[in-house]
């Protein structure tokens, strides 16, 4: 068996290596994992990066499957059906009864937007923010992602 040496460059430097995905430097006063977790609980974007030290631009890779999954929390509990106490039969969604209040009360229903957090559990916390004349307000639901609102 014989040895064989790479070709003589003429360079004693060697290539710095290159780094992958999973070694970042970790300059960062939060983990990923703690990001995911205050996104989760409901901080922003801004308000994570600065608790880190670092941009949103750095931070937003590990927030945004967690912003995706906040998304789909409040879009879920938007389609679930609830029931005015009393009712046995729920016969509209989240969405349509916030709409319908929201109209009778003058509230352009393009001024709406909805979030949702964790708050423990299964349990999530459901924001919907809206413009009343010049003051922006919220109505805040609990939802269990089993299918409860409460």
């Amino acid at each position: 068996m014989t040895h064989h040496e790479p070709p003589d460059t003429g360079s004693t430097a060697r290539p710095s290596p290159v780094s992958s995905p999973l070694e970042i430097e970790m300059e960062s006063a939060l983990t990923p994992r703690e990001i995911q977790a205050r996104i989760r609980s409901g901080e922003s974007l801004a308000e994570v990066a600065r608790l880190a030290g670092m941009t949103t631009d750095w931070v937003e890779p590990f927030a945004a499957p967690v912003i995706a999954e906040r998304e789909y929390i409040a879009a879920q509990a938007q389609s679930h059906p609830v029931r005015r106490s009393g009712e046995t039969i729920a016969h509209r969604n989240l969405a349509q009864v916030v709409a319908d209040r929201l109209a009778s009360r003058g509230v352009e229903l393009d001024s709406v937007s909805w979030d949702a957090w964790k708050v423990d559990g299964r349990r999530w916390q459901v924001r919907v923010e809206y413009e009343s004349g010049k003051a922006r307000r919220e109505a805040l639901f609990s939802y269990d992602a089993a299918g409860r609102f409460s």
